[in-house]
């Protein structure tokens, strides 16, 4: 292996054990082998740790960190620090890669040797995983009013204005605001001081995409499903449970609008207010109607948010008034229903859904 490999592959783990093997295997299974392979154990207790150990002394590609829990986004930002690789590209620990995952993205740096970052697609089946290098090539971003846009449809999550062939491969916020299936130049990364926001806990990985595209990066998605994404039971999609929603998304607000200040990317400013409106009405199912929750806790617990400092900079009638034409008919009603505290009909609609 040379001194600098060409791909750094970091993956956190925390409390991985059921599928760390499978995961690590399938990178070490790469068609091209010129890589590193960064596992940055995140304080794990079920014996995750004892697993990349072992991993480590049977690979010489593989780096292992152990450190105290302290969440993914530290762990990549981690793993960014000890790599070595002109490229990085982020694994979570519970997913599958295809063996042509490097190859690929080799290929079309090959290719085009100015981009910045190249994206492939994801899968949700296992058997749909590419076998072969493809150099189809969806979309190219070449300059900074393409990435505006792209941003612009990653908060609204409406890719109508793309290609049926992309959003066949890239239509999702999934695969989208992730940061797995894709390979970022380091050097990029390193002179933009780009990272991931530790404090935030949700929606980290789009904040991280806006920052490296409001930072002007180039780059291609390629019609290729070189990642097998394990619908995990423990993503925040399916926590019957979220604390500190409201906090999260008050700092994501307080982050992008950061970016849109400094880079004058005022049009941002209203997706901006109705992705985080959006997103905040989460309170509804995943703290409001927790499933503990009596209906009384219920209906103490819709006031107590209503109350809520922090609720009321982003969540707010202004807000739900301004920015309507954005909102579908569903967010309206239980933007509406939560914020005029109508809790018998927001009960309703949620037992309804």
């Amino acid at each position: 292996m040379n001194n600098q490999p060409m791909f750094s592959i970091i993956i956190p783990i925390f409390e991985s054990k059921k599928y760390l093997k499978k995961t690590v295997a399938s990178i070490q299974k790469q068609t091209f082998s010129d890589i590193e392979i960064i596992l940055v154990d995140d304080g794990s207790t079920d014996g995750s740790d004892i697993i990349c150990d072992k991993l480590a002394s049977e690979d010489s590609r593989i780096n292992v960190i152990h450190q105290k829990n302290m969440g993914a986004s530290n762990a990549r930002n981690v793993g960014i620090e000890a790599s070595r690789g002109k490229w990085l590209i982020f694994v979570d620990s519970d997913d599958i890669v295809s063996k042509v995952m490097c190859e690929t993205f080799y290929y079309h740096i090959l290719q085009k040797m100015s981009q910045d970052f190249l994206a492939c697609s994801i899968t949700k089946q296992y058997d749909k995983l590419t076998q072969k290098v493809n150099n189809s090539v969806l979309l190219e971003l070449k300059g900074l009013d393409q990435n505006i846009s792209l941003i612009k449809q990653m908060l609204l999550g409406n890719y109508s204005y793309f290609s049926s062939e992309f959003r066949r491969s890239f239509g999702s916020n999934v695969i989208l605001n992730s940061p797995c299936a894709k390979a970022y130049r380091k050097k990029f990364i390193i002179e933009k001081n780009l990272k991931f926001e530790s404090k935030v806990m949700y929606s980290e990985d789009l904040l991280f995409n806006i920052k490296f595209l409001a930072n002007g990066a180039k780059g291609e998605f390629i019609e290729s499903k070189v990642y097998f994404y394990r619908n995990n039971l423990k993503s925040v999609s399916n926590r019957k449970y979220v604390p500190n929603l409201i906090c999260n998304y008050v700092r994501f607000k307080q982050e992008v609008k950061k970016i849109i200040l400094k880079k004058k990317f005022f049009v941002l400013s209203p997706i901006l207010d109705a992705y985080v409106f959006r997103e905040s009405l989460g309170v509804i199912s995943m703290d409001i109607f927790q499933p503990q929750n009596s209906v009384l806790a219920s209906y103490k617990r819709m006031k107590q948010i209503n109350a809520s400092p922090d609720f009321k900079k982003i969540c707010n009638l202004d807000v739900l008034k301004k920015r309507r034409k954005i909102f579908n008919f569903k967010t309206k009603v239980k933007g509406y229903l939560l914020l005029k505290k109508h809790f018998m009909a927001l009960y309703i609609l949620y037992k309804l859904k």
